[in-house]
């Protein structure tokens, strides 16, 4: 397999000295197939009317392209539309246009942030952008934040940073207090951080005077805080 890969007569990789006509081609059929189907979409439903996409098992130097493409365009038109004006966009709205643009420029970089040295114009994108979300926030402008793929980490990321602060990383005696409307992240969050459930007090933010008598019955039960 190695060998195939390392073969100059396949195309697994983009050519670092040639002018990547293949590559090219293979884009532009792609973003037509992608921009058609946004143009189809008030001819269609949110959800795909059919449901039977399957697809080809891989091969050892990849299949024709043409069967590739005929792939891609089965799996685009067996997808959700979140374009379509029937979708209530509850998890996924529509996509940004420079969000595609920004996702291809992603693929074909494959950097890493990691580390800077694996990325460091990207690096700085992150900082910069996370900054400037600081300070329309309000945020003190020694604020900074990281990106994150979804509203489950970032919640993972804000409970493990308040635990660390706030001295209990190694404590998992403690009491988070969240809203009853919290997003359901908070309880697998909790328990990857090693919480029981006993542990987790919810609140319904509906009747705010009842708050401080709430909490006063957790103090009473001698268990840290960690509050949301």
């Amino acid at each position: 397999m190695i060998n195939d890969l390392n073969n100059p007569s396949h195309d697994f990789f983009p050519s670092i000295n040639g002018d990547n006509q293949k590559l090219l081609t293979l884009i532009n059929k792609t973003s037509e197939i992608l921009c058609t189907w946004f143009s189809d979409t008030q001819n269609l439903s949110p959800l795909p009317s059919n449901k039977e996409f399957r697809t080809s098992n891989p091969e050892n130097i990849g299949c024709d392209i043409n069967v590739l493409l005929e792939e891609i365009q089965n799996l685009v038109y067996s997808s959700f539309n979140p374009s379509h004006p029937g979708s209530l966009a509850h998890l996924d709205p529509p996509p940004l246009t420079i969000s595609i643009i920004g996702d291809l420029i992603a693929s074909a970089l494959n950097n890493n942030l990691l580390a800077e040295e694996l990325s460091p114009s990207l690096s700085i994108l992150e900082k910069d952008v996370c900054q400037w979300f600081c300070n329309r926030i309000g945020f003190r402008d020694n604020s900074g934040g990281i990106a994150a793929s979804g509203g489950t980490l970032n919640n993972l990321n804000a409970l493990v940073t308040a635990k660390y602060k706030a001295g209990f990383t190694f404590d998992n005696d403690i009491a988070l207090i969240i809203s009853e409307d919290a997003h359901v992240s908070f309880k697998k969050c909790a328990t990857i951080l090693g919480l029981r459930n006993n542990n987790l007090y919810f609140i319904d933010l509906n009747y705010v005077k009842v708050l401080p008598k709430k909490i006063l019955q957790i103090l009473a039960k001698k268990t840290t805080l960690l509050i949301k």
